[in-house]
């Protein structure tokens, strides 16, 4: 499995650029929000949103076969 863990400076754009790096969809991936991030003051003593994406595994292709006797 591949995780990748993105700062920005909130959660959904953090998720965004990870969906971007990985070249996945939200539906292929499990999203942990590791800190949302906060605001300084007068951009002072702010914190960036920080998120771990983790390509999740696809279950291999079925395929039925059947033999006619």
């Amino acid at each position: 499995m591949t995780t990748i863990e993105i700062t920005a400076k909130t959660p959904e754009e953090a998720i965004e650029i990870a969906l971007k790096e990985l070249d996945a969809d939200r539906g292929e991936v499990e999203i942990d929000v590791v800190s949302r991030g906060k605001s300084g003051i007068l951009g002072l003593g702010g914190e960036p949103a920080r998120v771990r994406v983790t390509v999740l595994e696809k279950p291999p292709d079925v395929v039925k076969v059947t033999a006619e006797v």
